[in-house]
């Protein structure tokens, strides 16, 4: 239950998006949303370098952008 109440409860990856470089190499853009365990929610970015191994496609690399500025309302938007 501690690993829940500081990471949260739930993360569904909504979007991905990939680009294969060549027969061995690619990038993959995929995006979150996570619940956390207080209700709250927030988004997430991950970019991966994925590479083909004997095993099949593997991600060899992983930066984590978690977004930082929540999104305004319909009513706050200028």
């Amino acid at each position: 239950m501690a690993l829940i109440d500081r990471y949260g409860a739930a993360l569904m990856t909504g979007s991905t998006i990939g680009l294969v470089l060549n027969r061995h190499a690619g990038v993959v853009r995929s995006k979150g949303l996570g619940i956390m365990a207080d209700g709250s929610s927030g988004s997430v970015s991950y970019d991966d370098v994925v590479v083909r191994t004997s095993d099949g496609w593997r991600i060899s690399c992983r930066k984590v952008s978690p977004r930082r500025t929540p999104l305004k309302r319909a009513t706050e938007l200028d």
